[in-house]
């Protein structure tokens, strides 16, 4: 029996090398840039992290129940921060015309959502989940190809829905006190 020969071959190439030359043929498209993930991947992280600061539970519900109209103690819930949020982003892409609310918030684990109502009622809701390796789009439940720019813009939007949380919601020393 022959060994093959391959299999003592010495590789021309490092590990390093090849992943690189490997990465270069996939030629990313802009819903599969790393770089997008990382960025998304940690303005959520600290977004989760500015509501567990925002929103304290108490131990003892009734007790705080009990006492929270006389020392002015205000407990907001996570669906609460979640709403405030949506409205908050919603005043940072341009309103179509016939549009009567436009909501855009980040939900939690990895679900973004964008909403629109226009003028009879009908609302519209696209879903951004963006996992560490790739976005996906989905309106009604199907899998929605992205436009042109559209990955970009959604990067874009992430980052100035924080910067604009923490202007309004969450502000910065509050932040850095808790």
């Amino acid at each position: 029996m022959k060994p093959e020969k391959d299999l003592y071959r010495i590789p021309s190439e490092s590990p390093l090398q090849e992943s690189l030359r490997i990465a270069d043929e996939l030629h990313y498209t802009p819903e599969t840039q790393p770089e997008a993930f990382a960025i998304v991947g940690q303005i959520q992280n600290r977004l989760a992290h500015y509501r567990a600061k925002t929103h304290r539970p108490s131990k003892n519900r009734l007790f705080a129940l009990q006492l929270r109209p006389f020392v002015g103690v205000k407990k907001t819930s996570v669906e609460e921060l979640r709403e405030r949020e949506a409205t908050i982003g919603g005043t940072l892409h341009a309103r179509a015309s016939d549009t009567v609310r436009q909501r855009f918030w980040y939900h939690d684990n990895n679900d973004w959502f964008f909403e629109t109502t226009n003028g009879q009622r009908q609302t519209t809701v696209i879903h951004i989940e963006a996992t560490p390796t790739s976005l996906y789009k989905r309106s009604n439940g199907d899998d929605v190809p992205f436009q042109p720019g559209e990955p970009e813009l959604f990067v874009e939007s992430a980052i100035k829905y924080e910067e604009k949380l923490l202007e309004t919601l969450y502000s910065a020393e509050d932040q850095r006190a808790a």
